[in-house]
Parts: C-alpha cells; structure tokens; sequence
C-alpha cells in the first residue's frame, strides 16, 4: 500500500470522525440555542486549530508522490470540488423550492448543509483515489 493511499483511508476516517464531532457541535449549539459571538468563536478557533494541523501533516505528507500519484490526486480533487460546487447550488434551490418563496428556514440548516457537503465532498475525493488505484491494478494485471 503506497502513501496516497494510506492518506486517503486516514482522510475518509477523519472526515468521518470530524463529521460526527461538528454534527455533535452543532446538535448542541441548537439545543442549547446558542447566541452571541462567544460560542460561534469557540467553534472557529477549534475548527482553525483542527485545520491547522491537518494542512500542516498534508504539507509534510505530500512532498513524496510522484507523479502519477500527484496526478491522481489532483483528479479526485477536481471531481470532489465539482461535486460539492453542485451539491450546494442544488441543496440551495431544492431547500428554496421546498420552503417557498415567502417562508423561512431554521437558522441550523445552513450549517449542516454545508458539513454534509464537506463530508461528502471528502468521501468522494477518498474514493476517487482508492478507485483509481485499484483500476490502475487491474489494468496492469
């Protein structure tokens, strides 16, 4: 099992666990009815401090692919940021479409329209590189 695809599995079992820790923040931030800025920093100095660390271990992780896996890793990048570009642009009409024109939504579904989108988007770009490696295998055998 070569690097890029010890980081996709490491990537789809974070995105899983930081999906159900933020579905966690945000189920409690709704039931607590969070207000005011105190709170909502709290989460975005965690979700900083978080991303912080991933982009730091990926930097570190990324310097050793070569070229076809770069390439493969760019792809699956390019077809998950479609995906989650889409996915949020329809989320958006078909929550329009359903609530109407004149109603409101729950202030919670934004959030976790976006971090389903995120999760998806993540699962996807796993799966693109693991698909793709396990293609490339076949083809040579």
């Amino acid at each position: 099992m070569n690097r890029l695809i010890k980081k996709a599995w490491i990537n789809l079992c974070g995105a899983t666990a930081c999906i159900i820790i933020g579905a966690l923040g945000v189920s409690l931030a709704v039931k607590f009815n969070v207000k005011g800025i105190v709170p909502l920093m709290s989460f975005i100095i965690a979700g900083l401090i978080a991303a912080l660390i991933t982009r730091l271990r990926s930097i570190s992780t990324g310097a050793g692919f070569d070229e076809r896996e770069k390439k493969i890793s760019v792809r699956a990048f390019i077809i998950s940021s479609y995906f989650f570009m889409f996915f949020m642009v329809y989320a958006c009409f078909i929550i329009f479409f359903l609530s109407g024109a004149r109603n409101s939504i729950p202030s919670y579904t934004l959030p976790i329209l976006l971090l389903v989108g995120l999760f998806i988007s993540q699962i996807i770009h796993s799966a693109m590189i693991l698909i793709r490696f396990a293609r490339e295998q076949a083809d040579e055998q």
